[in-house]
């Protein structure tokens, strides 16, 4: 007899019944099944519905939230036929499976849905962070007398009032809101387990960190935002264009307090003073940040230097100060929706400590709100700059735990990878590192490095942040160092971009991946000078897990921008868009940069590239193929051996693509954006090229399907 299960709209109570680890053998001549990779566990289930004693039906009137694995990538029409059924997919998880909800009675068993492999319930584990399974909750997350501070996400179908009675009745005491993720106080630890049981909650995560500005010292007076244009052909752009100064960009700082009275933003600031605390005072990092982004340096020979000598980058933009506090995710609707801002700039990261090790470059709810305003979670796409934090040299943030912290190096040259922060680490965002003004552009010493903990390539690029001299609170300058500096410095840089988008597409529309997507194709490979030999190996071709695609280049990108080298278009699972090239002797290159928006992942995903994990949801693929047929691939870097020359092959990690091909044949080129595996559908995505396309290319609302702007 053929055993049904009907799924009820309950809430479920988890059994302890074990989901099976051991992959079990598929029937003759079908593949093997992949793996479901949670963090707190991968396996392999037998096919086939969970056992109904999984599931205890307690009150009617709310969504069973499950697992679901699929037999391959879930297409339109099934995703349609799940609807029709009240089945909504609200998140992926590697491999061909999503949380789901199921909001009435339904028999996932039925022939219909033979292409569901198998159904099941989360386990209490599934919905605990590393940290919080393995050890206490955080120190800065615990009071004096016991009671705990933790962040709560909901899955995303769950109505917040609901959610909000619920913590009520674990005596939760809700701090702050940002969309489904909630922080709340709870009177001790034993809240986590109590939560892990409610069907509602999808993660559980120690109450945010503190976040600390990225900056490591404050130096002595001299020369520095003069020095550091240079470097970036910031300089060479605006004596070529002197209109190149960021007119109309707007450019959100979430940071420390501005100083609106400096003469260097008159007419351009906008602090949202009701936002800060109160009585919240001008800051020194947040107006030193602001004044790299755009201050336009006319105080400089009041103060000593000369006239208009510490510029910022775009000093024609508009400027806002928010607030890098705990309401930081909800206040990016304040500053795209209201404010219209183009850019969010953020100096700051997470707490380094000895207690926090687990944290670093891992993907964390904040991780996945950075990557869904990337997307366009507040109306429109924007480009979100990070810094990549200052921790490569181990030194505690509290600079109270014994240093080397988290079994780094302290000897130079502090060959520490993995000492990204987690909010450096989102997919979407642009994570810069910071280096030095000299010939060679070496990178800093505090810099941090990739990859992430899933193996991506991060920081994306660079740009000086060593020794960095910019406005201070009451009119003078000071000079501060870190990849905080260097971060406004690309997002000064984005601004120029902007403009000129704005000027060759007739549009004030456009979309982050392209920004992006310039900014990575025209960025300068570092070389070598030979002065600094420990350090020759993040000088090697193509980018690394110390520089990423290179030093942001203002002149080349500003020039990148033609409607005949960039290419806004969407692709669909195993498609393939193609486009020609024509390429004349004497060209000294072909490169192709490749970016999209993946959709964000979920915290409950895996987190380890030593377990097979990847966080890619969308994977692309980008090719190049030569007038005689070969076939050139990206630059690919293996994470198990970080300091390694990049190679070149199949990238299935990361969503950003380049390829590049050195003394190119003459001839027709054929460049290729394959949908390789989609498993959230259609993918729009940004393409730039050099040299130009044989055709060129309309504008973004052409090749951009309606569902996906």
């Amino acid at each position: 007899m053929r055993t049904f299960l009907i799924v009820c709209v309950c809430l479920i109570v988890l059994t302890s019944s074990p989901l099976a680890h051991a992959a079990p053998q598929p029937p003759d001549g079908e593949p093997p099944a992949p793996a479901i990779q949670l963090r707190s566990r991968i396996f392999v289930p037998e096919a086939g519905v969970a056992a109904a004693s999984n599931l205890r039906a307690l009150a009617p009137g709310a969504a069973t939230h499950l697992l679901l694995q699929f037999k391959d990538v879930v297409r339109a029409e099934q995703r349609a036929l799940l609807a029709e059924n009240g089945v909504a997919l609200l998140g992926y998880i590697p491999q061909n499976a999503w949380l789901a909800s199921v909001a009435r009675p339904v028999d996932l068993t039925a022939p219909q849905f033979d292409f569901i492999r198998w159904a099941g319930p989360l386990q209490p584990a599934d919905k605990i962070s590393p940290a919080l399974r393995e050890g206490t909750v955080g120190a800065w997350a615990t009071d004096a007398d016991g009671r705990v501070t933790l962040q709560v996400l909901f899955f995303a179908d769950v109505d917040m009032a609901a959610a909000a009675a619920l913590l009520a009745a674990q005596g939760g005491s809700v701090i702050q809101r940002s969309g489904a993720l909630v922080v709340a106080q709870f009177p001790s630890a034993a809240a986590i387990q109590a939560l892990a049981a409610l069907d509602p909650v999808q993660w559980i995560d120690n109450g945010p960190a503190p976040r600390y500005p990225r900056d490591t010292n404050r130096g002595p007076l001299g020369p520095a935002n003069d020095g550091a244009r240079g470097r970036t052909g910031v300089n060479a752009l605006q004596s070529a264009v002197p209109d190149a100064i960021g007119t109309g960009v707007k450019v959100a700082i979430f940071d420390g307090m501005v100083d609106a009275g400096h003469p260097d933003f008159t007419g351009r600031i906008t602090v949202v003073t009701d936002l800060f605390a109160p009585g919240a005072a001008a800051n020194d990092h947040g107006t030193h940040v602001a004044g790299t982004v755009g201050g336009d340096g006319r105080n400089s020979e009041g103060r000593g230097g000369t006239p208009n000598q510490w510029r910022g980058v775009a000093y024609g933009a508009n400027l806002f100060s928010f607030p890098n506090d705990g309401a930081f995710f909800g206040n990016h609707q304040n500053a795209i929706v209201t404010r219209g801002a183009d850019i969010s700039s953020n100096s700051w990261g997470g707490n380094f400590t000895a207690a926090t090790c687990n944290t670093h470059n891992n993907y964390s709810a904040d991780s996945q709100q950075m990557d869904q305003i990337a997307a366009g979670a507040y109306t429109k796409r924007i480009v979100v700059s990070v810094a990549a934090s200052n921790f490569r040299g181990g030194q505690s943030d509290n600079q109270q735990d014994q240093s080397p912290i988290c079994n780094y190096s302290d000897q130079a040259p502090f060959l520490n990878y993995a000492s990204l922060s987690d909010l450096g680490s989102a997919k979407n965002i642009i994570t810069v590192g910071a280096t030095k003004k000299n010939a060679a552009d070496s990178m800093a010493d505090f810099s941090s490095w990739g990859p992430t903990k899933d193996g991506r390539l991060k920081p994306d690029v660079v740009a000086p942040g060593d020794s960095i001299q910019s406005p201070f609170p009451g009119g003078g300058y000071g000079t501060q160092s870190g990849t905080s500096m260097a971060t406004p410095h690309v997002s000064g840089v984005a601004a120029l971009v902007i403009q000129r988008y704005r000027t060759v597409f007739q549009t004030q529309q456009f979309r982050g991946e392209t920004i992006k997507a310039l900014l990575i194709q025209t960025a300068r490979d570092l070389v070598s000078d030979n002065s600094e030999p420990l350090t020759a190996q993040y000088y090697r071709p193509g980018p690394d897990f110390a520089s990423g695609y290179g030093i942001v280049d203002a002149q080349a990108a500003w020039n990148a921008v033609a409607v005949n080298r960039i290419l806004e278009g969407a692709v669909a699972h195993q498609a393939v868009v193609t486009r020609t090239l024509v390429v004349t002797a004497g060209v000294g290159s072909v490169k192709a940069t490749l970016v999209w928006n993946d959709p964000a992942s979920q915290p409950n995903s895996c987190d380890s590239f030593t377990t097979g994990c990847t966080l890619l949801i969308n994977n692309l693929d980008l090719e190049l193929e030569d007038p005689n047929g070969a076939i050139h691939q990206p630059w690919i870097l293996n994470p198990a051996t970080p300091g390694a020359a990049a190679t070149r092959g199949v990238d299935n990690r990361n969503a950003v693509e380049q390829v590049q091909a050195d003394t190119p044949e003459a001839g027709t080129w054929i460049v290729r954006v394959r949908g390789a595996n989609l498993a959230a559908g259609p993918q729009a995505f940004a393409l730039v090229v050099d040299p130009p396309f044989a055709t060129p290319q309309l504008a973004q609302k052409v090749f951009l399907p309606a569902i996906l702007r």
